[in-house]
């Protein structure tokens, strides 16, 4: 009966869950990213402020729905957006802390 090497189990284990933990943290820069970038993170969303919902009466003309597209030159970071992204940015840190 042949021997079953533990040490090269753990070996692999160890190095499939670096990769995991890799690929984890690729995506979460990904996240972090869009979200200082997306229109739907941006104050003046969804409000008559915002140049990409716009509503001409005249014209009967609508533009957007303006989420998830690229922020304007007119974004504005929400502040509930900063806190939820400084989290991010936090659980990025301890998982490259972890590795």
């Amino acid at each position: 009966m042949a021997e079953i090497d533990f040490d090269a189990i753990t070996d692999a284990a160890e190095r499939a869950a670096r990769i995991i933990s890799v690929d984890e943290i690729v995506a979460l820069k990904k996240q972090i990213a869009r979200l200082k970038a997306e229109c739907g993170t941006c104050v003046k969303w969804m409000t008559r402020g915002c140049p990409r919902e716009v509503h001409n009466s005249h014209t009967g003309r609508h533009t957007g729905p303006s989420c998830s597209t690229h922020a304007c030159r007119e974004f504005v970071l929400c502040s509930q957006w900063e806190q939820i992204i400084g989290e991010k940015e936090e659980e990025l840190q301890g998982r490259i802390k972890a590795l």
